[in-house]
């Protein structure tokens, strides 16, 4: 399991970088390349039955903690002699600081627009 997975453990509450988590079919974690503090972050245990379903399971979760918020995918596994899950997920703190400077000019933007018909209103 350890050759598939980064050489880097990631911390999530320091690192942008994607981590690999390996689970079984009873969603117990093989191994992982990726650590909140000393815990390995799993999503809710109904994020991986549902993966079955669709072949992948692509979705968002905030952590328990609510210090990270992750991208993820979920793809089921079977091999001649086990199966279970590979999650691949990434810290969506970037993203998110992204979305708000958009949102923070978006909002200038507009109030810029009501400020102009405003004058453009009363002068003419």
């Amino acid at each position: 399991m350890q050759s598939v997975l980064p050489k880097v453990t990631v911390n999530e509450t320091m690192s942008l970088s994607p981590f690999v988590t390996i689970v079984d079919s009873n969603i117990h974690v093989l191994a992982s390349s990726g650590k909140i503090g000393n815990q390995i972050p799993l999503p809710p245990a109904s994020a991986f039955p549902d993966s079955q379903k669709r072949s992948t399971n692509w979705f968002t979760w905030q952590h328990d903690n609510n210090s990270v918020r992750d991208a993820a995918v979920i793809v089921p596994f079977t091999s001649r002699h086990s199966s279970g899950y590979v999650l691949v997920a990434r810290s969506m703190r970037q993203t998110e600081s992204i979305i708000g400077r958009i949102s923070v000019l978006a909002g200038f933007a507009f109030m810029g627009i009501v400020l102009a018909s405003t004058v453009i209103i009363f002068v003419l």
